[in-house]
């Protein structure tokens, strides 16, 4: 669903400047690597494949010093016009070690509209999920494996949400089944 809207945007940017590396991610692209390169590779230089956080900081190093991508765990590229892949990234082990850029979020466009004066942050408990729905990619996605984050980290995170940012409203992000939940 939203994968069009990101091919355009990478397209609009490579057009503002060819020189530009764009870098997509997430469900879609993670299983249909080879399809985006092949139809989209005017516009997509590298897809993350499975969880990012620390292949795009890798790439991220990797580009910044001119050294080849090829040696970052978790990429698809196009090499001599081909669709390629890096090795397989093996999963984050300890969810509680990523800190997200809560510092970058302009809140004021976060609300929960039952409660206009909300503030609200999407926060992630776990992921994976071992349910076994046939419609589902998450499955697939997670081979069928949940972590969980530790519930003292968790809550020192909704705190400090609060606290420095003015959060009145959370979701829980807990195997792709968000809930809302006042503070």
């Amino acid at each position: 669903a939203c994968a069009p809207d990101c091919v355009e945007l990478l397209a609009n940017a490579k057009r503002i400047n060819p020189n530009i590396k764009t870098v997509i991610g997430n469900v879609h692209p993670t299983f249909m690597w080879r399809e985006m390169l092949t139809q989209h590779g005017d516009a997509i230089d590298f897809v993350v494949r499975g969880e990012g956080e620390e292949t795009l900081g890798e790439l991220a190093d990797c580009l910044a010093a001119g050294d080849p991508a090829g040696k970052v765990r978790g990429l698809a590229y196009l090499k001599e016009d081909q669709p390629i892949t890096t090795k397989d990234r093996p999963r984050i082990a300890d969810l509680d070690t990523l800190h997200p850029a809560w510092d970058l979020v302009e809140w004021s466009k976060y609300t929960y509209y039952p409660n206009p004066d909300s503030t609200l942050a999407v926060i992630s408990s776990s992921r994976g999920c071992l349910q076994q729905c046939l419609f589902c990619s998450q499955q697939l996605l997670w081979e069928n494996s949940w972590r969980g984050r530790k519930p003292e980290s968790f809550v020192r995170e909704i705190e400090m949400l609060r606290d420095r940012f003015g959060i009145t409203q959370v979701t829980i992000d807990s195997h792709n089944q968000p809930d809302a939940h006042a503070l």
